[in-house]
């Protein structure tokens, strides 16, 4: 890897919109299905254990998704320029 992409990737890395859409938004999500959506859950502590799982699941698959995508397309964008 070149300097240029270290230091683009790190640049990537600590920017607070990518944070913020990545981790923050998809926290709020994780709430809402914990109190709002999971409202119907039995009061079962196996079947408690395996919602909060199943949410955590689901929803860091589309955390980690929108962090790469916006790096690989960010990456896409700014490596046309080294040629």
């Amino acid at each position: 890897m070149t300097k240029y992409f270290e230091m683009n990737i790190k640049s990537l890395l600590t920017n607070p919109y990518l944070i913020f859409w990545s981790i923050l938004f998809i926290e709020f999500w994780v709430f809402m299905w914990a109190y709002v959506f999971g409202n119907e859950v039995p009061l079962i502590e196996e079947a408690i254990r395996t919602y909060t799982a199943a949410a955590y699941g689901s929803l860091l698959m589309l955390s980690l998704s929108s962090a790469a995508v916006t790096i690989a397309s960010s990456l896409l964008y700014s490596s046309k320029s080294i040629r």
